[in-house]
């Protein structure tokens, strides 16, 4: 099974060295992707999100689930609800690129 990697900066719209808030780590599940979140502080990185693995899917709740990614240079708060990062990785993966700067998402 083909695992997609996606990592989420920030550069606060390039004031700022690129920081590594988080990666979106994806596989391919029929016509769309399963996606999960490790999110990165300072020190280690923790599996934040379900699904687990491939073949489940993400009930109502998960998928409004809120992740909340902070910029530990700038302080960006960035909330992005699960069905969002789904939306997000999907975008990207389908068109190649593994790197999203969160500060200039709308």
């Amino acid at each position: 099974m083909t695992r997609y990697r996606l990592r989420l900066v920030c550069t606060d719209r390039g004031t700022h060295p690129s920081r590594q808030l988080g990666v979106l780590v994806g596989w391919r599940v029929g016509d769309g992707y399963a996606v999960s979140v490790e999110a990165h502080d300072l020190t280690e990185p923790r599996s934040v999100t379900s699904p687990q693995g491939p073949g489940e899917y993400a009930d109502r709740a998960t998928l409004g689930r809120t992740h909340r990614f902070t910029c530990p240079t700038c302080g960006r708060d960035l909330p992005m609800s699960q069905d969002r990062l789904v939306r997000l990785f999907t975008g990207t993966a389908d068109a190649g690129v593994d790197r999203v700067d969160v500060s200039l998402l709308p």
